[in-house]
């Protein structure tokens, strides 16, 4: 048997190598080919041409996050603290990481992981994100620019720096239920979904950040979907949180409280012309203002708040909220 393994290429070809496919636009392989090269310049202890060719790939390939969060885990890897440091603030600093909620609640270890999963988009003016119905679980934030959540064509939010969208496709793998399309040019950060959820595995804090954003959404959608003002639906501090099991009932008034089902399928009961009727609500539903019964078709996490007294909507609203 023939257990001879092909030897890994000299540090040199390998940089040879990525050289070529950035100069293709082939990204993504220039710089696994770069990674390589530097390790095996590590394994050679030689430090030096490990830095230059760390230099090299962002010469080539620009000063991307991954790139980025590559030279700051070479320099610290090689005790250049000071310089892994600097590097990693401005890095920060492009991104604006102290004015997002997302990112500035992470500690450097956490920030560098997201660093080699986050791509930049620049989106011209005019331009659509993704449209409605599109299939999609990436979540995105808004870094600079502004923009517009069409739903039917209309009109119905705008979004500004440090917005987070995308919340339910993540969540729940549901699709666009709305169209994004910038107003002017913006940049986005854009976190893919597979890779999120596995950092979100690798540091509980980092799932634990995005369900806190997405209450907030949720809340912020509801008075956006029902079009009323913060006086009707108060802040998420104050709803009441329950999460219920699969078959068992959901307590609500009707009259006086407003649900928003956060994860999980509710079933609703309610007479439609002394017909009964049955639907599914999923997670981003809005129920309020009608006689109905609702049972947690699966386990279920439900937010409730009471609804200002003189308010006159009537009817259940099954209102989807993702963006």
């Amino acid at each position: 048997m023939n257990n001879r393994t092909t030897p890994t290429p000299a540090p040199r070809e390998l940089l040879r190598e990525a050289q070529r496919a950035a100069s293709r636009g082939e990204g993504k392989k220039a710089l696994e080919l770069y990674e390589a090269c530097i390790r095996e310049y590590l394994l050679q202890r030689m430090p030096f041409k490990a830095i230059a060719a760390a230099k090299n790939a962002r010469t080539a390939l620009g000063a991307t996050p991954r790139v980025q969060s590559l030279i700051v885990r070479l320099y610290s890897s090689i005790n250049l603290h000071g310089d892994a440091r600097e590097i990693l603030s401005h890095t920060a600093s492009s991104l604006k990481k102290s004015d997002l909620s997302l990112l500035r609640e992470l500690g450097q270890e956490e920030f560098l992981d997201l660093l080699e999963i986050m791509e930049v988009v620049i989106v011209p003016r005019g331009q659509s994100i993704f449209r409605q119905h599109d299939a999609g679980e990436d979540l995105y934030i808004v870094v600079t620019g502004s923009l517009a959540v069409l739903r039917e064509g209309k009109r119905i939010a705008v979004l500004s720096e440090g917005d987070i969208f995308g919340e339910l496709g993540f969540f729940h793998h549901e699709r666009r239920s709305a169209t994004l399309k910038t107003l002017k040019k913006s940049t986005v950060l854009k976190l893919p979904a597979g890779p999120l959820r596995g950092l979100c595995r690798r540091y509980p804090r980092v799932y634990d950040i995005l369900e806190e954003l997405y209450s907030l959404r949720v809340v912020k959608k509801a008075r956006e979907d029902l079009g009323i003002d913060d006086s009707l639906i108060s802040e998420p501090a104050d709803f009441s949180h329950a999460l219920f099991c699969k078959g068992q009932d959901i307590p609500i008034d009707p009259a006086t409280e407003i649900t928003l089902i956060k994860h999980g399928i509710v079933e609703i009961n309610y007479d439609e012309r002394g017909l009964p009727m049955k639907r599914f609500l999923k997670p981003g539903s809005i129920v309020h203002g009608s006689s109905f019964r609702l049972k947690a078709h699966t386990d279920a996490e439900i937010l409730q708040t009471r609804a200002c007294p003189d308010d006159t909507e009537s009817g259940s609203r099954d209102v989807y909220q993702d963006r």
